[in-house]
């Protein structure tokens, strides 16, 4: 599911499709992590590429959904390369289930209050250059580096939790 690193790679199709990602890792394993992703992308005219995605991470009492559209534009560079400049944008929403948090002292700051429910909003930018055979992109999720606030804290404690913005590279060669 290549849209769901790089949405850029809309603008590499000349027809849409559905993907989706399912992955339960460590079956068996109480609280194991699971993701689900499903993406809609494809070609929408001559040089514009539409798509958008929905995702759900969850591992143990922490989880992490969201959904995101993005618009790529495409062009031709010469007559067998093409470039592809997307951006995203959407929202992600952070959860922690306290009841199924385990801390080692009872007075631990993370257990106030009642869960944790943030909702952000997010961006991506992605490029992507193509040939017949080829393909090399890179994306940069979190632009926004949004603050999370995960816990509600008394003025003496300082909080730093930064969405940090991150660069993704995807190729391929057929």
């Amino acid at each position: 599911n290549n849209y769901a690193i790089n949405p850029a790679v809309a603008g590499m199709y000349d027809y849409y499709q559905v993907n989706t990602s399912i992955r339960n890792q460590w079956v068996g394993v109480n609280d194991a992590p699971r993701t689900t992703v499903i993406s809609l992308y494809g070609k929408h005219s001559d040089h514009v590429g539409l798509g958008g995605t929905l995702y759900n991470d969850v591992t143990g009492p922490t989880s992490r959904s969201g959904g995101s559209a993005s618009y790529t534009y495409a062009f031709s560079l010469t007559s067998k390369m093409k470039l592809s400049l997307a951006l995203q944008g959407g929202f992600t929403q952070f959860k922690v289930i306290k009841s199924g948090l385990v801390v080692e002292a009872q007075g631990d700051p993370i257990l106030g209050g009642g869960d944790i429910v943030r909702v952000m909003p997010d961006a991506t930018f992605g490029l992507n250059l193509s040939g017949d055979k080829w393909y090399i992109g890179a994306a940069i999720p979190q632009l926004l580096g949004s603050e999370l606030k995960l816990m509600e804290l008394k003025d003496t404690i300082t909080q730093d939790g930064k969405l940090a913005s991150h660069i993704y590279v995807l190729g391929s060669y057929v």
